[in-house]
This record gives C-alpha cells, structure tokens and sequence, in this order.
C-alpha cells in the first residue's frame, strides 16, 4: 500500500498492540517494538532510522512480514517508522501480544 497521507491507518481498521519483533533488512536486523497493525501497514518503533523506501521484513516466531517503510521520524524512544505491507495481514497470519482495536 503506497501513500502519502500522513496518518494511513486513519482510513483502515487498525488494532494497537505490543509485541517485541525483529525487522530485517539487506545486511542488517535490530530489535522494534510493533505498535500498531492493519491489514496493508505495521508501525513499530526502532532505535534507528530507517529510509523510505527501504525494504524490510518483520520477523516474529515462523511468520514474516515484509513492506516498504512509507514513514520514519523521530519519535519519544527512537522512532517511529510505518510499513507498507507487501502482503495483506490478519489473525490468521499472526496474533501479536495486547491486540486492541484502535477505535
């Protein structure tokens, strides 16, 4: 999913959640919190920045899931970096820990 909106989980169901996860990308891997997750974006929070544009994998238990960072900016802890998902998610892929629906 390609957008400029600022905020593109406002157009989507979106569910917040916490869970420790592994992001991945050509020659390197750093540990992010995941955030918030709708079906076509995951934002996480990372020690580092990460360029839009760049592709990534998320990695948690024997699921991956890869995208596109859309968004990156600095953020209380690090920063906050949404991803445009190359694939659609749902509870049938993976159910990360403290799953809320956002609204």
């Amino acid at each position: 999913m390609e957008t400029n909106a600022p905020f593109p989980f406002l157009a989507m169901k979106t569910f917040l959640c916490s869970h420790l996860v592994t992001l991945r990308w050509n020659g390197g891997e750093s540990v992010a919190n995941l955030e918030k997750i709708s079906a076509a974006v995951a934002s996480v929070n990372a020690e580092q920045k990460f360029e839009k544009g760049l592709q990534v994998t998320i990695a948690v238990g024997s699921c991956d899931l890869s995208g596109k960072v859309s968004q990156c900016w600095p953020s209380g802890y690090g920063y906050e970096i949404y991803i445009a998902l190359d694939q659609r998610w749902s509870r049938e892929v993976f159910v990360p820990d403290h799953l809320y629906p956002d609204r």
